[in-house]
């Protein structure tokens, strides 16, 4: 049983993806003539010069970037909660903290471009940078509104030079990890993207995800709207200057959509309450406390938890999400806690399902729609990504481009 809502969400999810696909997949070479690139190069690099369309940059590599558009995203979470009891009414309270919770990262696989090549996309970030963790814009620089609503990032978080990528095409064939998060060399070809994809992406993207890409996506190109580097053999190469790797924290996410069958006779906000207590996060806490909305358009609820995975669901959606701060540079860090998440959202399925099976002898379904990195989908479920057919349906005839979002995901059809 699939709302208006849910419908529309993953629908805008994927036509957003979609249209940053076929952006980069219309990448060509630029002649250095017909663009402003030394310009470009010269702020935010500090390059200078260019010889014919070649250039080369130094950096750090990392295959994750950012997205503002996952199904589930609030930017609130709570930590440090304390439950106490009215000696008098018996009654339990709880106190935390309230703090924000970072840009979610994602990973894009490989890509098909329009003149036939294959390419993988990384990206290529000043060697300042730290990862994905934006910092905090004091409380007292921030608007008099709600901080941690949604549409407030831009008060939240401050993004700096050093924070923004530029993305680089590299051969699909190249083990590229061996360059991840050290500092590297690439030389390659400037390659541009037609304004037409950046107008369609600017509509649809929220003022913090375009200052975020503001290095490779310009609005004030006449010609040309979308840059990156290609790396590829045979006219780009990447070399290490240090083999040594620098931490890099992101946030991981796994989102699912959770499948209640038509004839169900309860109201969906008891089943997603009744699956809320199979997370095994909540531990001493009363059944009766469950989330915090966060008030924005989305209504993105924070579950109440303690450790270090963060929980968020949508009513609207009938989605939930788990949330975990890794460092992708270290790879004992990153096993550690994907292992820990995925036994986490394994013990949180089975009891989510037990439960509401239970007790109201209704039998749903919890697929994963979205993680972070493709190459961890068989972990969370054992068909990897899925989107509900009905789903597919109900948006496709209307908007035939999800095909190459759901394509690039790696996302299967549910039958």
């Amino acid at each position: 049983m699939f709302t208006l809502s849910e419908i529309t969400a993953v629908k805008s999810f994927l036509e957003i993806i979609s249209k940053m696909r076929g952006a980069y997949a219309t990448f060509k070479s630029a002649k250095t003539s017909k663009i402003d690139l030394h310009n470009v190069i010269e702020k935010y690099f500090a390059f200078e010069g260019l010889p014919g369309n070649k250039v080369s940059l130094e950096g750090r590599l990392s295959n994750y970037t950012i997205t503002t558009n996952f199904p589930v995203y609030s930017p609130r979470i709570v930590k440090d909660g304390k439950i106490t009891q009215n000696e008098i009414s018996g009654e339990n309270s709880l106190e935390f903290k309230t703090m924000a919770l970072n840009v979610p990262a994602l990973v894009h696989n490989q890509i098909s471009l329009d003149d036939g090549s294959k390419a993988r996309i990384i990206w290529l970030y000043s060697s300042e940078n730290t990862g994905l963790l934006f910092k905090n814009i004091p409380k007292e620089s921030k608007e008099s509104r709600n901080p941690l609503s949604f549409e407030n990032l831009t008060n939240l978080f401050s993004i700096e030079n050093h924070d923004k990528p530029l993305p680089v095409l590299v051969d699909i064939d190249l083990p590229f990890e061996e360059f991840l998060y050290t500092t590297a060399k690439i030389t390659g070809r400037v390659v541009t993207a037609p304004l037409r994809h950046f107008e369609e992406l600017s509509s649809i993207l929220n003022p913090f995800f375009l200052n975020y890409y503001s290095n490779c996506i310009r609005p004030f190109s006449n010609v040309e709207g979308v840059l990156a580097i290609d790396v590829r053999r045979p006219h780009g190469k990447i070399q290490k200057i240090d083999n040594k790797k620098a931490g890099f924290k992101i946030i991981y996410s796994i989102q699912a959509l959770i499948q209640i069958p038509e004839t169900a006779h309860v109201e969906k906000k008891i089943i997603l309450a009744t699956c809320i207590n199979g997370i095994p996060d909540r531990q001493g806490i009363p059944t009766d406390i469950k989330s915090i909305t966060d008030g924005s358009s989305e209504k993105i609820n924070t579950i109440l938890t303690i450790g270090e995975i963060s929980w968020q669901y949508s009513e609207n959606l009938n989605s939930i999400a788990a949330f975990i701060e890794l460092d992708v540079s270290d790879g004992y860090d990153s096993q550690i806690k994907i292992t820990k998440l995925v036994h986490h959202w394994s013990i949180f399925q089975t009891k989510a399902q037990q439960f509401v099976k239970d007790k109201f002898g209704i039998s749903i379904e919890i697929q994963p729609l979205i993680c972070s990195n493709n190459i961890h989908k068989n972990n969370f479920n054992a068909k990897g990504l899925v989107i509900p057919k009905k789903i597919e349906l109900a948006i496709f005839n209307e908007s035939p481009i999800i095909r190459n979002g759901i394509d690039w995901l790696g996302i299967s059809v549910g039958r």
